[in-house]
């Protein structure tokens, strides 16, 4: 239960008033591991920029996918070979935007989750973890927002005990559902994010990032001490 998994054992915010309205990810989706094994998949992949488009965790930052990677090699893959021989669930996961995150992070980095949006014909490595909605009420812009604010990554590093993004804890982060006016800012505002880091992947989207970790806090409901506790350790 999110009691058990992010009670104050684990970190020093009261979070009992929001577990009463929130719910664990896994109410509303699921996180997977990407579809494609680079070891037992690979007589898919080539270099061939004419293929499918694969993710690597390497190559995946907050809210962009980013033009090189700092290690390893960009890989395509033959999706239509792929796709004829393979027909599990994971293989029609591709159809859906998804929110990819890198599978692996620094237990000691400021920030652990990293997550952009991919778009539908885009193919996953193994070493990316990805999330698919199956409530089409809630758009991903908006689980994106809260998946990448401070609240939710300092939740994170405080549950999480080593390097691997496990998507059992992905599946366990406590989410806050709303609607109308809260719901459309913060959609709105991931979308603004992802259309700036598009055009140009340093863009400074800071403030608009700043103004997604206040509406979260409000949204979670927390204190001025509780703000603070998140606030210092993002720095």
């Amino acid at each position: 239960s999110l009691k058990r998994t992010f009670g104050p054992q684990n970190y020093p915010l009261d979070f009992q008033k929001t577990h009463k309205k929130a719910s664990p990810l896994s109410s509303i989706g699921h996180c997977y591991t990407g579809e494609i094994d680079l070891t037992q998949d690979k007589c898919y992949l080539s270099d061939n920029a004419e293929n499918a488009v694969l993710l690597k965790g390497a190559i995946i930052d907050r809210y962009r996918i980013r033009e090189s990677m700092s290690q390893g090699e960009i890989l395509f893959l033959n999706s239509r070979q792929y796709l004829r021989e393979n027909h599990g669930n994971r293989s029609e996961h591709h159809k859906h935007r998804r929110i990819v995150m890198q599978g692996i992070t620094g237990v000691n980095e400021r920030i652990r989750l990293k997550m952009t949006l991919a778009d539908e014909g885009t193919f996953c490595a193994n070493s990316v973890n990805y999330v698919v909605l199956r409530n089409s009420g809630i758009q991903p812009e908006y689980l994106l927002a809260l998946l990448n604010s401070k609240l939710l990554n300092f939740v994170f590093a405080k549950a999480s005990t080593n390097s691997n993004v496990n998507g059992y804890e992905v599946d366990n982060l406590p989410i806050v559902l709303t609607a109308g006016t809260q719901q459309e800012k913060l959609e709105k505002l991931a979308g603004r994010i992802l259309a700036a880091k598009q055009r140009d992947a340093e863009a400074d989207t800071s403030g608009l990032e700043r103004e997604i970790d206040e509406l979260v806090y409000a949204l979670y409901g927390l204190t001025p001490e509780e703000k603070a506790l998140v606030q210092a350790a993002a720095k």
